[in-house]
């Protein structure tokens, strides 16, 4: 009897102890804020001008999306803060948030994906885009290892040429980031 006991004892000395590094390192990495550098485990959802979501994190959101795919995974995504997977603009802003803040960040066109440039445009033989295995029809988006285009318009005698857009979707627009910050490491 006097055995189990003190395994007992050990067995609540450990689990105190657990629980009071754990609470000390929770509150440690929960209350320092974001700095340039540090990776992040974050939430979002992009709301365009007229509140359409365009991506997002979330898979109960996601089939509302633009630009739903039902074989892409929805969850969390993690990123070195200024890394330049997200807009400048937005990275800016998620400098001294926390673990666990929830925050509707604004952004403006030149905060966001900057203004749409018409020499983003490019008209170019359809033939070069053969390698790629696709038909290229308008609406298309091709990527050529250099970013996401999209395909706008063939023209030509025979829809010989391609006019591609290599502006991001969301140029020219505000948007609205609904972000969640999941975790710093």
């Amino acid at each position: 009897m006097k055995q189990n006991n003190s395994g007992r004892i050990r067995l609540v000395v450990l689990l105190i102890a657990i629980i009071i590094l754990w609470r000390w390192w929770s509150k440690k990495s929960l209350s320092e804020p974001l700095s340039l550098g540090d990776s992040v485990t974050m939430d979002f959802t992009i709301r365009t001008q007229d509140g359409k979501i365009f991506d997002t994190t979330d898979p109960k959101l996601a089939p509302e999306s633009i630009n739903y795919d039902p074989k892409k995974i929805y969850q969390a995504v993690s990123f070195t803060l200024w890394s330049g997977m997200f807009p400048a603009g937005l990275e800016t802003k998620l400098v001294g948030l926390k673990v666990w803040d929830n925050q509707i960040i604004s952004l403006a066109t030149e905060e966001a994906y900057g203004s749409r440039k018409d020499q983003a445009l490019q008209t170019i033989p359809v033939a070069f885009l053969a390698p790629l295995g696709i038909e290229i029809k308008p609406g298309v988006e091709i990527n050529d290892g250099n970013g996401l285009k999209k395909v706008v318009a063939l023209t030509g005698e025979n829809n010989e040429l391609a006019i591609i857009d290599a502006n991001h979707a969301l140029a020219g627009q505000s948007v609205v980031f609904e972000v969640i910050i999941r975790d710093k490491n």
